[in-house]
């Protein structure tokens, strides 16, 4: 696929996830579920939806892990280019990429905690920033993997209720 095909695919999914384009000009784009490409956009979609859910948590996770360890009195643009911050996202992401590929929520959590621990050793190893690699990766990753499990759980409940609601207005609810 070429770059230009790719942008040209994801774009549209990147902006309908946020509601609109960025100009006026055009009509927010609608997925149609009905074209043939209705599985790789689903698939597309959830994909870069994990991708932002593993990002934001690992940031907001490494926002809070860094603000035990400074002053009082450090800003929060300082707390966001911080080395655990940004080993907390580098997590974040590389967690979403395994929730995306697995469909075990158990093996999501203990995937993320490894994850978090090899992430956080990697950095102690280059950066030879020494706040206990092991205990703050397996931390890390056992936030991120629940942020997983519960995202995962609550969209499947989602599913459900809306598949129950159009089985209720199509005449499956009355069992008279």
């Amino acid at each position: 696929m070429q770059f230009q095909n790719i942008l040209e695919f994801y774009l549209p999914i990147f902006w309908n996830l946020l509601g609109e384009f960025p100009c006026n000009c055009h009509q927010p784009y609608r997925i149609e579920y009905h074209s043939h490409l209705t599985l790789q956009t689903r698939r597309a979609e959830e994909m870069i939806q994990k991708f932002i859910v593993g990002v934001i948590s690992g940031t907001i996770i490494g926002v809070f892990i860094t603000s035990i360890f400074v002053p009082p009195e450090t800003s929060i643009g300082e707390l966001f280019l911080t080395k655990i911050t940004t080993t907390s996202t580098t997590t974040g992401l590389l967690c979403s990429i395994y929730a995306h590929l697995s469909k075990s929520k158990l093996q999501v959590f203990v995937m993320c905690i490894l994850i978090g621990m090899l992430v956080f050793y990697i950095k102690y190893w280059l950066t030879v920033h020494d706040f206990n690699p092991g205990i703050m990766g397996t931390f890390t990753g056992a936030i991120i993997g629940a942020i997983f499990a519960i995202y995962r759980e609550l969209k499947h409940s989602y599913r459900v209720h809306k598949r129950l609601k159009t089985l209720r207005k199509k005449g499956f609810s009355d069992y008279n």
